[in-house]
């Protein structure tokens, strides 16, 4: 019963509480918080592109609130995607990030390290865009390659040229210019990947692309020639760059006239005789012509440069010229002839001739040109020799050394020896005197810039120094340290020297010549330099002859003065500054019995005595003063009992006869010779007496002097920079004469 009661309650009880509804409370249920978080996985290594699952787990699993967040810490590399306990890992790029979930309830959290790598996919080949391709010297195309498969990782391609001087490929990546050469010809590009070395080629052919001509023209339809002329044609090929514009030129008539052209555009049309011929070009099938008529001007008259004039007899030749009128002659012709060949003979077949003097006499010079005739009457004389050949003193001064014959017959020398220009063997300058070789049979010397000659007792010439021009006369441009003899020759009188090149005299009185001749100072007519002697004209009545850098001034033995070459500042005393290639006659005068050279101005010396200078005056060494050129010789002072005279670089020293030394011009190295400082003398100045008692020869170097006494004692003064005072005390400048030694040869009066 009692069992039963007790059940009966419970179902009173239950029934009771639900039969009040709401109006009776309930306990709420229990919550269960979030103690932590777990991943699956603490790390992940993904490829990019890969997408993995990620769970969590949250602890304990009867967590009341199961949500959770989830994020990564670089969005670049990897991103999530939440759902939940259950996410989805995308790898994007190369590294690491962290991946998070988070519980909503509490600070729960667990992370992934999620790293990505690259995904390599390797390269299965290449291709390029074109196989083939053709180019123009100078042309260009484009050429691009494509790596397979498209995803490949290293994309990477390199191009070369199997043949540069054909095409050659500049640029980088997947498309580059392929530019061709200046050779035809074939090469083969290649692309090769960077990845396995796949490659692809494309073969280049470059070829001259040919355009073809069509058509030519003159520049004249017709043309009226004189006789004997000339006149030029010139063709167009078309179009201009046709790939052949060569020409060929021919005439119908070579008797009237003749063309001459190679396979260019331009031709000279030259008239052989009267009449008429078609001038045809032709280029390649195509032909222009042209009508050429050739006429003739007969001359009306002719003259002579001279009707009369007299011819030295042993003078050489002289030049006869004639002048045809009217102006437009085309028969220019003109046959010579002499009315007594035994006096004077004449060659020539044009508007000049070349009388030749063959003895005393008159004889009728006749010019003959078509019906018209001129003459000239001329008188050949043999002229009085007052000038006798006389060779250079046994003593002379280069521009910067020094030599000297001692009276034994032996030759010194000191100062520069860069070429070898001293004689002894090697290139070392010299501050004291040196003996040159072992020979004592010399006769005179002569010195110049950087090379020296000298004559022997037996008349034999010898040259040594600086060769580059041929200025050694040897036939070669070899350098020479010690004497060499010229040719086997035995009849050399006297020897001048300048710069870079060299003049002789031989006993018969022709003047020769050789080395450079840039401003024609060889004389020879031109500007070509000679290597070895030759003839200066037909002449044999030169007396004596001196070099200078640039000019040459010769003496002939009827007194008479020649100048050529550079006539810079009037040197030459012509009157003017134009250069000449050949001898003339300096004035009329016939009465010069010496003469010298210094760099820019010529000096010379009267029968009378009276001193004359000309040319650059510049440091007043004319010795005028003032500082104006002369053209033409000027007298020095009124002293009317001058020797001898030499010209420097800057400065003159000339010889009274009473045998006193004078010097004018710059005297910044003392070359005056005075002892004073004074840097420049406008007019002659003694060089100190007490020192230099009577002088026989006065020497004159670029900037330094050296005398030779009576005594055979000889002394220097001037510029000694390089030893050619010959005082062995260094580089000491000295402005008053110093005694080198004796025993040197003095010169004959």
């Amino acid at each position: 019963m009692k069992n039963l009661f007790s059940k009966l309650a419970a179902v009173a009880a239950l029934t009771l509480a639900f039969a009040c509804g709401n109006d009776s409370p309930v306990a709420p249920p229990h919550n269960i918080a979030t103690t932590g978080v777990e991943l699956n996985q603490k790390t992940l290594y993904l490829m990019r592109g890969d997408v993995k699952g990620l769970r969590a787990l949250l602890l304990p699993s009867s967590a009341t609130n199961r949500s959770v967040a989830w994020t990564t810490s670089d969005a670049s590399v990897a991103t999530v995607v939440g759902n939940g306990l259950d996410a989805a890992i995308t790898a994007h790029a190369a590294g690491a990030a962290a991946i998070t979930v988070k519980a909503a309830d509490g600070a729960a959290a667990s992370t992934c390290t999620v790293i990505v790598e690259d995904r390599v996919v390797h390269v299965a080949g290449v291709a390029v865009d074109r196989q083939a391709m053709s180019l123009v010297p100078g042309g260009f195309g484009r050429l691009t390659a494509t790596v397979q498969p498209f995803e490949a990782t290293n994309k990477g391609v390199t191009w070369t040229s199997s043949d540069a001087g054909v095409a050659t490929v500049s640029g980088s990546g997947s498309t580059v210019f392929v530019t061709a050469g200046a050779s035809t010809g074939s090469a083969t590009i290649t692309a090769t990947t960077a990845d396995g070395g796949k490659t692809a080629t494309c073969a280049v052919t470059v070829n001259t692309y040919t355009v073809p001509v069509t058509g030519v023209s003159l520049n004249n339809a017709s043309l009226d020639v004189a006789n004997h002329g000339t006149a030029t044609l010139t063709a167009a090929v078309n179009p201009p760059n046709a790939a052949d514009t060569s020409v060929s030129w021919s005439t119908s008539d070579a008797s009237v006239a003749t063309v001459a052209g190679g396979a260019g555009m331009g031709a000279t049309i030259t008239a052989i005789g009267p009449g008429q011929a078609t001038i045809t070009v032709a280029a390649s099938g195509f032909k222009a012509t042209c009508a050429v008529r050739v006429y003739v001007v007969m001359p009306t008259a002719i003259t002579l440069d001279k009707t009369t004039m007299d011819v030295a007899l042993r003078g050489g030749g002289v030049a006869l010229s004639a002048t045809l009128s009217p102006t437009n002659v085309t028969e220019r012709n003109v046959s010579w002839t002499s009315s007594d060949t035994s006096v004077l003979a004449v060659s020539g077949s044009g508007p000049s001739a070349m009388l030749s003097p063959v003895a005393p006499g008159n004889a009728v010079i006749t010019a003959k040109a078509s019906d018209v005739v001129a003459t000239c009457a001329v008188r050949v004389i043999d002229k009085p020799k007052v000038v006798q050949i006389k060779p250079h003193t046994p003593a002379f001064t280069g521009y910067n050394s020094t030599f000297a014959v001692k009276t034994d017959g032996s030759l010194w020398a000191w100062g520069v020896n860069t070429f070898g220009q001293l004689g002894v063997g090697d290139t070392t300058l010299r501050s004291v005197p040196t003996k040159v070789g072992a020979d004592t049979d010399w006769a005179s010397i002569a010195a110049g810039s950087y090379h020296t000659a000298a004559i022997k007792n037996d008349g034999s010439l010898w040259v040594w120094g600086l060769n580059s021009n041929g200025q050694l006369g040897l036939g070669d441009t070899t350098d020479r340290s010690v004497p060499t003899r010229v040719g086997a020759e035995t009849d050399w009188a006297t020897v001048a020297v300048g710069s870079n090149h060299t003049m002789a005299i031989k006993k018969d009185g022709s003047l020769w010549a050789f080395g450079r001749n840039v401003y024609g100072y060889l004389g020879l007519g031109d500007t070509v330099t000679r290597n070895v002697p030759t003839r200066v004209s037909t002449g044999t009545n030169w007396a004596a002859v001196v070099c200078s850098v640039y000019h040459t001034v010769g003496l002939r033995d009827d007194g008479s003065l020649w100048a050529w070459g550079d006539n810079a500042a009037g040197r030459l005393g012509l009157g003017d500054t134009a250069q000449r290639t050949s001898p003339v006659q300096v004035g009329t005068a016939e009465d010069w019995r010496a003469l010298a050279v210094g760099e820019s101005h010529t000096l010379a010396i009267k029968s009378n005595g009276s001193l004359w200078a000309w040319g650059s005056n510049a440091s007043s060494k004319l010795g005028i003063s003032d500082a104006a050129q002369r053209l033409s010789p000027t007298m020095v002072g009124t002293d009317v009992d001058w020797v001898s005279v030499g010209g420097g670089g800057s400065h003159t020293a000339a010889l009274k006869k009473d045998g006193s030394a004078w010097a004018w011009g710059s005297n910044y190295y003392g070359q005056v010779g005075d002892g004073t400082a004074t840097n420049e003398f406008a007019a002659p100045t003694r060089v100190a007496a007490n020192e230099m008692g009577t002088v026989s020869a006065m020497l004159v170097g670029g900037n330094h002097n050296a005398a030779v006494r009576s005594d055979g004692s000889l002394w220097t003064w001037g510029n000694n920079s390089l030893g050619q005072l010959g005082d062995n005390l260094g580089t000491t400048t000295r402005n008053l004469p110093y005694l080198v030694d004796t025993g040197f040869r003095v010169p004959k009066p």
